[in-house]
C-alpha cells in the first residue's frame, strides 16, 4: 500500500498501518476492505501511481455486493469516501438520484434563470 493509502485509511478508519498492513503494535488488524485494497494494489487493479478514488471504492463495493461482510465493507467505503470528500470536495461522487443528464439540465436551467 502507498503512503497515501495508509494516510487515507488512518484518517477515515483510524488505523495506523505500515506498508505491510500491520498496525504500530505489530497486529494485523486491518479490516477486509483494507486487505482487498492491498490485493488490488499488488495485482495492479489499483496502479501504484493512482490514488484511491471514490469511483474505485464504489466499484470495489459493487464487486463485493454478495459478500457476507457487505455491511462492514459498505461502512468502510462510506468512511473512506467521506474522508476523500474532506480532502478534496471535487472528489465526492454525485448522488445516485442526480445523474449527469439531470445535473446538466439543472445547470442549464440555473444559467437561463440567472440570465433573465
Amino acid at each position: 500500500m502507498t503512503d497515501g493509502d495508509r494516510a487515507l485509511i488512518k484518517d477515515a478508519l483510524g488505523l495506523d498501518l505500515n506498508a505491510d498492513g500491520v498496525d504500530s503494535k505489530g497486529h494485523a488488524l486491518a479490516p477486509m476492505l483494507v486487505h482487498i485494497m492491498a490485493i488490488d494494489r499488488a495485482q495492479g487493479r489499483l496502479p501504484a501511481n493512482q490514488p484511491i478514488t471514490a469511483g474505485y471504492l464504489q466499484n470495489l463495493l459493487a464487486d463485493n455486493a454478495n459478500s457476507s461482510d457487505f455491511a462492514e465493507l459498505k461502512a468502510g467505503v462510506d468512511k473512506l469516501i467521506e474522508a476523500l470528500g474532506r480532502r478534496n470536495p471535487a472528489s465526492r461522487p454525485e448522488p445516485a438520484a442526480v445523474g449527469p443528464v439531470l445535473t446538466s439540465a439543472w445547470s442549464t436551467a440555473r444559467t437561463t434563470d440567472q440570465g433573465s
